[in-house]
């Protein structure tokens, strides 16, 4: 966790981290890394809207720990 949890990022949320890591394991199982991925063009629109998130899912805190490897 320590290489997700930087200086730069040291206040994020565990949904966070766990999707960072996600992220990570599935890029490094597939022979990807995050330089090479090319990010689909429909996600890319939805960068900034208020299309991507579910307002509906009130499950934001963070005393969910079953995520956490």
């Amino acid at each position: 966790m320590n290489i997700v949890k930087t200086n730069i990022r040291n206040r994020l949320h565990i949904q966070t981290v766990n999707s960072v890591l996600a992220i990570r394991y599935g890029l490094k199982g597939s022979g990807n890394c995050c330089y090479q991925y090319d990010v689909p063009t429909n996600y890319l629109k939805l960068i900034g809207s208020s299309e991507c998130y579910d307002y509906n899912n009130n499950d934001d805190n963070d005393d969910n720990n079953d995520w956490i490897f």
